[in-house]
This record gives C-alpha cells, sequence and structure tokens, in this order.
C-alpha cells in the first residue's frame, strides 16, 4: 500500500499483525536499477525498505481477506467521488498525471487512520 512506501518491512509487519494478517513476504516487481526480473523475497528483515512496486503475501483468515476487499471497494468509491468533485471545481485545473498522487494520498491517509482508530 502507499503509505508503507518507504517505511521498513518491520513496520509494515507491526501494522499487519494488529490488525489480524502475518505478512510472510513481498512479491517485488521489476525494478531497471537492480533487478530485471520480478521475484519473490520471503521474510524479509525488519529494516528492508519497501518499493512503490511491492505487493504483500500474508497469512489470514479468510474474513480477513473478504474485509480488505470490502474496504478496498469503499476506498475506490471515496476516489471515484473525491475525483468527480476535484475535476468539476473549476479553479483546479491540473493535468491527470497529478491527479493520482493527490488521490492517493488522501485515501491512504484516510484509511490509515480510520484502521489506526479502530
Amino acid at each position: 500500500p502507499f503509505e508503507f512506501v518507504g517505511k521498513t518491512f518491520g513496520h509494515l509487519f507491526s501494522k499487519l499483525v494488529k490488525i489480524g494478517a502475518l505478512p510472510m513476504g513481498l512479491y517485488r516487481g521489476f525494478d531497471y536499477e537492480e533487478n530485471d526480473l520480478n521475484y519473490v523475497f520471503s521474510f524479509p528483515d525488519a529494516g528492508t525498505e519497501l518499493l512503490s512496486q511491492d505487493q504483500v503475501y500474508v497469512h489470514a483468515v479468510p474474513e480477513w481477506a473478504a474485509a480488505v476487499q470490502a474496504d478496498n471497494l469503499k476506498r475506490l468509491e471515496a476516489a471515484i467521488k473525491m475525483q468527480k468533485s476535484y475535476m468539476s471545481n473549476a479553479s483546479h485545473k491540473v493535468g491527470r498525471s497529478k491527479l493520482a498522487p493527490w488521490l492517493s494520498r488522501r485515501i491512504s491517509a484516510s484509511s490509515l487512520a480510520t484502521k489506526s482508530n479502530s
């Protein structure tokens, strides 16, 4: 998730364990500087920095996965609503390339705050 980019696997681990999931590894995507193939990084060190293309393997009960999917759907609906609102405001004449990061930051910050308050 966007809010964990640049943070450590240990930080991600502590957050996910609190909400019922055990992170077991990363699926690390293609990176022109480091490697030319995708790979699975099993049980990385706590200090491993998370990259934007990383995906997380977790062990959790099926109900946890269903809750995450439902939460993602809510975030998607919120993103669409924010995008429509943002684009309809005449004072925001911004190219689409700048819109996606703006939405990502808003969604990530609000979802992280919601999860940490539960």
